[in-house]
C-alpha cells in the first residue's frame, strides 16, 4: 500500500508511518494534515491512477516537528571584476508522519481529542514591602551608583524611599520593581544592595569614592612631572656649561700650525 502525493510544487511516494520532510506547512506539532492531492494510490485492490489526482483519494499525517534545514552557501563571484557575494540560507520545513492512506468514500477517524493538563498550581509571589510614604526623613537614593535623579523619581512613586528598603530587597520583590520601573537587572549588575549597605554603614557613596581616587591619581601625575623637571633643566645646564670648557680644551691642546708655503717662499728669496 502507497501512494503518490504533491505538495509544495514536489511529489512525494509514501506509505502508513512514513517520516516525509516537506515545506513548511502551517500547524503545530501534534496537528493534522490532510493531502487532497494525490496522483497515485495502490491500497491493495489495484493501482488507481489519478488525472491528474485520483478521485476522492486522500492522505492523512501528523506533523511531527517545524524545523529549518540544513544551511545552504550561495556564492556568487564575477572574474576581473572583485567582485564576491557569499549568503547562507536554511529553509524551514516540515516533519510529517503518514497516518492513514484512503481511498474514495473511506470514512476518517475522528482525531482524538487532547486533554487539557491543568496549569501547576504555583506559590502566590511574596508581596513587595514598599511604603506609601517616606517614614521621616527620605534617603538620598541619587547617591547609589547608577542612579540619578530621573530613577530616584521613579523609586519614590514605587514605594521606595530609604537605603534599608533597598539593602533588604528579595529576589520577587526585585523583579516587582524592575517590571514596575523599568531597568531588568540593573539592581544586580550594579550591586545596588551593596552599595545600600555601605551607605548605611556610613561609608561614602562608590561612584564618588572612585571619582575623587581618579581626580588625585591626576593631580598627581602633574606633580611628579614638575619634580622631575628641575632634574632634567640641571643636567641641561651642566652638558652646557661643560660643552664650551670641553671646545677650550680641545683649541689649547691642538698644535700650532706652521706656514710651511711662506717658509719655503723665504728661502727661495735667500738663495737667489
Amino acid at each position: 500500500m502507497f501512494a503518490v502525493i504533491k505538495t509544495g510544487g514536489k511529489q512525494y511516494r509514501v506509505a502508513q508511518d512514513d517520516l516525509i520532510v516537506i515545506e513548511k506547512l502551517a500547524g503545530a506539532p501534534g496537528e493534522r494534515v490532510v493531502f487532497d492531492d494525490v496522483l497515485m494510490l495502490d491500497v491493495g485492490e489495484g493501482l488507481a491512477v489519478g488525472t491528474p489526482i485520483v478521485d476522492g483519494a486522500r492522505v492523512v499525517g501528523e506533523i511531527e516537528d517545524q524545523r529549518r534545514g540544513e544551511k545552504v552557501i550561495i556564492f556568487k563571484k564575477k572574474r576581473r571584476s572583485t567582485y564576491k557575494r557569499r549568503r547562507g540560507h536554511r529553509q524551514y520545513e516540515t516533519v510529517v508522519k503518514i497516518t492513514h492512506l484512503l481511498e474514495k468514500g473511506a470514512a476518517l477517524e475522528a482525531a482524538p481529542a487532547k486533554t487539557a493538563v491543568a496549569p501547576e498550581a504555583f506559590p502566590a509571589a511574596e508581596a513587595p514591602a514598599f511604603l506609601s510614604g517616606p517614614q521621616g526623613e527620605p534617603d538620598d537614593l541619587s547617591l547609589i551608583g547608577g542612579v540619578g535623579a530621573v530613577i530616584a523619581k521613579k523609586l519614590n512613586a514605587a514605594g521606595v524611599y530609604h537605603f534599608w528598603q533597598i539593602a533588604e530587597l528579595t529576589q520577587a520583590q526585585e523583579e516587582a520593581l524592575e517590571a514596575q520601573v523599568g531597568f531588568k537587572g540593573r539592581i544586580d549588575r550594579e550591586d545596588w544592595r551593596g552599595q545600600a549597605r555601605d551607605l548605611i554603614a556610613g561609608k561614602g557613596p562608590r561612584a564618588k569614592v572612585d571619582q575623587e581616587a581618579a581626580a588625585k591619581a591626576h593631580e598627581a601625575e602633574p606633580a611628579a612631572e614638575t619634580a622631575a623637571a628641575p632634574k632634567k633643566s640641571r643636567a641641561k645646564k651642566a652638558e652646557a656649561s661643560e660643552t664650551p670648557a670641553a671646545a677650550d680644551a680641545t683649541e689649547d691642546a691642538a698644535p700650532a700650525k706652521k706656514p710651511r708655503a711662506k717658509k719655503a717662499k723665504a728661502d727661495d728669496e735667500s738663495g737667489e
